[in-house]
């Protein structure tokens, strides 16, 4: 359990120390005292993790991959294999209204890839747009 409250002084910062914590936190899972988040070794899936399109989390390294806005944007280098991208609901239009459906589709994504989701990254106000 989480007993310790994090002060950050950005949004950035937030996500970055959310995601390391995500990492650390599935690996401990499966091996007990591990600081690797990431092993060769095909019984020890990849962190995988799950965004909203037309997300931005940050512009630190760590999140770039997670942003949208930024993988799919101008100068982007595309989306990463272990990022998986749900779409956001649109009522107005009536498309993407099945969040079920699309959280299941990017689960199976993942496990197909041979991957676990470790964390879903998800502003309560889509600040990019789509």
């Amino acid at each position: 359990a989480l007993q310790v409250v994090y002060l950050v002084n950005s949004g950035s910062e937030a996500n970055d120390l959310a995601l390391r914590m995500a990492s650390a936190a599935a690996a401990a899972a499966v091996t007990p005292h591990s600081s690797t988040t990431t092993s060769s070794s095909s019984s020890i899936p990849r962190d995988h993790v799950v965004v909203m399109a037309g997300a931005y989390h940050g512009h630190l390294t760590s999140l770039i991959p997670l942003s949208p806005y930024k993988f799919w944007g101008k100068g982007g280098q595309g989306k990463e294999d272990w990022v998986h991208v749900m779409p956001c609901p649109d009522p107005y239009r009536g498309v993407n209204l099945d969040g079920a459906a699309a959280a299941r589709a990017v689960l199976a994504e993942a496990a197909a890839a041979g991957g676990r989701v470790v964390a879903f990254f998800c502003e309560s106000i889509i600040s990019c747009g789509e």
